[in-house]
């Protein structure tokens, strides 16, 4: 079993090993769980690796008693195992974020200038912490927002001889800056101080502004998600049409609610479970895009019949509507919709809108 394997075993663990996280409970990593469900003291020291060796050791070790669990046809980790799980999960912690003052000073820019408070974000951001973490572990993904803390994929940073983080590789600079912005806004927005954590992960409406933040915060950003940018161009419409404010009001101080949007639903005759319906079919897509990219399907066939589904919903009972009730207001939004989604071959037009008037 390769690396990739076995992580790709690990992540599946987070979930059967009890270590899911609810939404009304504060997220924790892994080795946080593991150290409060197994010591009586609600203060432990938490045991990382310091370099890329130990991690590397730790990985193989956990391999060889992997091996010899399912070689016995045990289920259940024993407690070297689960020690070794929490130990490479709690990370490699970085003495500080590289970049962390540009990137909280683009993002603080950018909030200010949309009439939020400098402090509110300064408070938020100022004492995160980074953690350098294999891929895998992350369930995928590039990166993760905690409370007090985000994992970062280990492939973004440079080692030195010692096996030691000693900076961003030049080429994954970029992205690196682009991640850890998107996690920041997951910190201001589902995990801000003084508020109860709101569950993020399969969420695509979330997702989708906080890439779409990230991407306005950093001037413009050229990043794609494969997983999040459909979501993205969604958001992106819902913001050219509610406008900016409402949008970040939304997302900083209603996180999960989204107060202003289901309002633009009703202004469209939309009801409460319309947008339910809407929420689910575009995190659905998140899903379905991930499952045609595993199974090698050409980049333009990911969730394709999904993303249909939502582009049908979101003219028919969106775009229309609100055309045909804010007329002066339709050229505008007409240009967006087929600008955002006029590639994958979805376009509305004013005889559309004028057709459904009639109607």
């Amino acid at each position: 079993m390769n690396d990739e394997d076995l992580f790709k075993k690990l992540a599946e663990s987070l979930n059967t090993d009890g270590f899911s996280v609810k939404s009304d409970t504060s997220y924790k990593s892994v080795s946080d769980s593991f150290n409060d469900t197994n010591t009586n003291s609600n203060v432990v020291e938490v045991k990382h690796p310091k370099t890329l060796f130990e991690m590397r050791d730790a990985l193989e070790r956990m391999k060889v008693l992997r091996k010899k669990r399912e070689e016995s046809k045990v289920s259940t980790m024993d407690d070297e195992e689960t020690e070794l799980l929490g130990f490479l999960t709690s990370g490699i912690v970085l003495s500080e974020i590289p970049k962390h003052n540009e990137i909280m000073g683009a993002i603080s820019s950018f909030l200010v200038s949309n009439g939020f408070d400098e402090e509110f974000v300064f408070d938020n951001l100022k004492n995160m912490e980074g953690r350098v973490l294999p891929v895998e572990v992350l369930n995928g993904g590039k990166a993760q927002a905690l409370r007090d803390h985000i994992d970062l994929e280990l492939d973004f940073f440079d080692f030195d001889s010692e096996g030691k983080v000693i900076g961003i590789s030049k080429d994954k600079e970029e992205l690196y800056r682009h991640v850890v912005t998107h996690e920041f806004f997951h910190k201001l927005s589902s995990y801000k101080n003084g508020n109860n954590d709101v569950m993020v992960a399969g969420d695509a409406l979330i997702e989708g502004f906080t890439d779409y933040f990230a991407k306005l915060a950093l001037g413009g950003s050229k990043i794609e998600s494969d997983l999040y940018s459909f979501p993205v161009s969604v958001c992106e419409m819902f913001t050219e049409i509610i406008g900016i404010d409402k949008s970040l009001d939304d997302y900083v101080r209603h996180t999960g609610e989204f107060p202003n949007l289901k309002s633009l639903f009703l202004e469209c005759g939309l009801d409460k479970e319309s947008f339910s319906e809407f929420s689910t079919g575009l995190s659905s897509v998140i899903v379905s895009v991930r499952r045609d990219k595993e199974a090698g399907l050409p980049k333009s066939e990911w969730g394709k019949d999904e993303k249909m589904d939502t582009l049908s919903f979101l003219k028919e009972n969106i775009i229309v509507p609100y055309c045909r009730n804010n007329p002066e207001q339709a050229d505008r939004i007409l240009n967006k919709f087929n600008n955002l989604f006029g590639a994958s071959g979805y376009s509305c037009t004013m005889e559309e809108v004028n057709e459904d008037k009639k109607i």
